[in-house]
C-alpha cells in the first residue's frame, strides 16, 4: 500500500467516526430524557417519593439545584425537590408514594418535597386537582407557612387547588369534604364549597351573592354545538337582582 492510499484510508476512518460520533450526540441533545434516565438513579442520596402517570404535551421537570429543564415521559420517577412544570393545552398526573395523587392542569408548577413521610406541595402557579384518600393527608407551603389539607374520614376526598400570580389561593371541594389546618385554625369545607385564601393561608372573605352550581365547579364542559350550555347558581346571601356576564376568556 502506498503513503498516499495509506493517508486517504486513515482520513475515511476518522470522518466516518466523525460523522457516527456527530449522530450519536446529537440524536442525545434531541433526546435528552435518555441521559436523565440514565444518570437520576443513581444520584448520591436520591429519594424516589413519586411517579409520573399520565404527561400529555409540554410536560417538563427541573432537578434540585439545577437550572435546567428536562421533558418527562410517563412511568417517570420523581425525586425530592423536583419542580414540574406544564405549558398551554397540557397536563400531568403525579402519584405519590402513600395515599395521595394530584392532576395538573395547563401552565402550572409545583415543587415536591417530602419530610418525615408527609408530602409538601409548593404550588407557585396554575392549578392542581389533588386525590386525597380517606385519612390521607398532604401539606400545602406558601409564603414562608404551612397549611394542611386532611381528607374526609372513610370517604376519598379531591380538592381544586389554583394559584393566582398575585399569590391568592382558592380552596374547592370537588368530590366529599376536606378539612384544612393552618396558622389561622381548622376549617371544614363540605362538597362542592370554595374557600378563598391570601399567600399566607388566611381566609378572605367571599363577597360575590351567588355561586355557580351547574355544571360542577372544576368538571370539564365538552362543546356540543346542538344543543346549549346550561349554567345554575345558589343565593348564598340576600340579593335583589344581579346580572351574570358570561365570557370566553376570564
Amino acid at each position: 500500500m502506498s503513503k498516499d492510499n495509506k493517508l486517504n484510508w486513515i482520513d475515511r476512518v476518522l470522518v466516518l467516526g466523525s460523522v457516527i460520533a456527530s449522530v450519536f450526540f446529537a440524536y442525545l441533545l434531541i433526546n435528552s430524557q435518555m441521559l436523565l434516565s440514565h444518570f437520576l438513579p443513581v444520584q448520591e442520596g436520591a429519594k424516589i417519593i413519586g411517579f409520573i402517570e399520565v404527561a400529555n404535551n409540554d410536560v417538563r421537570r427541573r432537578l434540585k439545584q439545577s437550572l435546567l429543564w428536562y421533558d418527562v415521559t410517563s412511568e417517570e420517577a420523581l425525586y425530592e425537590k423536583d419542580a414540574i412544570f406544564t405549558g398551554e393545552n397540557s397536563e400531568t398526573y403525579i402519584r405519590l408514594n402513600g395515599n395521595v395523587g394530584f392532576h395538573m392542569g395547563s401552565n402550572s408548577m409545583v415543587v415536591l418535597s417530602q419530610e418525615n413521610n408527609e408530602f409538601k406541595l409548593d404550588l407557585q402557579l396554575g392549578s392542581v386537582i389533588a386525590d386525597v384518600k380517606s385519612g390521607g393527608e398532604i401539606k400545602l407551603l406558601g409564603d414562608g407557612e404551612e397549611a394542611t389539607i386532611k381528607g374526609s374520614q372513610g370517604a376519598n376526598s379531591q380538592v381544586s387547588i389554583n394559584k393566582t400570580q398575585e399569590g391568592k389561593i382558592k380552596l374547592a371541594s370537588l368530590e366529599n369534604s376536606f378539612q384544612l389546618d393552618s396558622g389561622s385554625g381548622s376549617k371544614t369545607v363540605d362538597a362542592m364549597k370554595t374557600l378563598q385564601l391570601d399567600s399566607r393561608f388566611k381566609e378572605v372573605k367571599n363577597n360575590k351573592p351567588i355561586q355557580l352550581v351547574q355544571p360542577p365547579l372544576g368538571h370539564t364542559v365538552w362543546h356540543d354545538p346542538t344543543k346549549a350550555f346550561h349554567f345554575s347558581w345558589e343565593k348564598i346571601k340576600p340579593l335583589d337582582n344581579v346580572y351574570l356576564q358570561v365570557s370566553r376568556t376570564i
